[in-house]
């Protein structure tokens, strides 16, 4: 039996709640059929690893493991990685889908006058470090992946189009945009570096 681990940041957020969800979903769906078809040379076992920041979240899989992880702490970031490798020896894929656009005493700037360092700074460490301190931690799970060309051990970070240069005609979200252009120069040149 083939084991494929998934690491999901921000797994109670949106993207990442419903990533962990179809994730696990898939794995009962593919559970059932091989039971179905009595096919054990094909069945491939799905575990979930998923963060979640402050409370532990209610929903529960006998293949989901919740870990707790502040983003924004290096030593969390690391805790995190800790405790993957107590469960398992590896990482097929890893999705930061945690993110920063607003908070409830912040929103978008719509214009410079807006704009304060705090969130300025607050949404480079979220949309920007965290994805470089969790590579930095989580790549040794990654580099023992079984992999392939076709088969390759993925790291991504969801980022946003509004990031792009050629894609900010209205202006304004400057802390926002700022941060996820921050992000794609250091994705990019993560794939160079996946070993």
């Amino acid at each position: 039996m083939n084991t494929k681990n998934y690491f999901i940041i921000g797994g109670t957020g949106g993207i990442g709640k419903a990533m962990v969800e179809q994730l696990v979903h898939t794995a009962a769906n593919e559970h059932a059929s091989t039971l179905t078809n009595n096919d054990m040379h094909t069945n491939t076992d799905i575990r979930v690893f998923a963060t979640y920041h402050k409370s532990v979240p209610d929903f529960e899989a006998e293949n989901l493991y919740w870990i707790a992880m502040d983003i924004c702490d290096e030593q969390s970031i690391k805790q995190a990685a800790d405790a993957i490798k107590q469960q398992t020896t590896h990482i097929d894929w890893v999705i930061n889908c945690a993110g920063l656009l607003h908070t409830k005493t912040r929103q978008p700037e719509k214009s410079l006058q807006q704009i304060e360092s705090e969130f300025f700074l607050q949404n480079m460490q979220v949309n920007a470090l965290a994805s470089l301190l969790i590579a930095k931690h989580i790549k040794p799970l990654l580099a023992k992946a079984e992999r392939s060309a076709d088969k390759p051990a993925i790291f991504a970070t969801i980022s946003a189009r509004v990031g792009s240069i050629s894609d900010n005609q209205l202006g304004g979200w400057y802390s926002y945009r700022m941060s996820k252009a921050a992000l794609s120069t250091p994705s990019y040149q993560l794939r160079f570096r996946a070993t």
